[in-house]
């Protein structure tokens, strides 16, 4: 038995920020309308490609800065997760680890 805000609680842990709302876009035209954002389950580091990158991109956007949601984890990603580091006080490395993605999430 759930009280209501522990329901809502898991409710919004599920619904975000892995899915972007996009309130009136019906249209399939952009791709980005139908992307689905896989959850983080490992330290991200520069190199790496793939979709959990894409939701790291993602959340770094949605934090204020300027990355391209391409999977890539290249330079501008590095640098943009360092500076979102700095700004929250968390140790600057360059990967995107527990802390960090909790960070952004939260």
């Amino acid at each position: 038995h759930h009280t209501a805000a522990q329901l809502s609680l898991h409710v919004v842990s599920v619904e975000q920020p892995w899915r972007p709302c996009r309130p009136g876009s019906g249209t399939t035209d952009n791709a980005d309308n139908d992307t689905i954002y896989v959850p983080i389950d490992t330290v991200l580091r520069r190199g790496m490609n793939s979709d959990q990158v894409k939701t790291l991109q993602y959340l770094l956007k949605q934090a204020g800065f300027d990355v391209t949601i391409d999977g890539d984890f290249g330079r501008g990603t590095e640098k943009a997760l360092i500076a979102f580091q700095k700004q929250s006080k968390i140790d600057v490395d360059g990967r995107a680890g527990p802390k960090t993605v909790e960070a952004l999430t939260s």
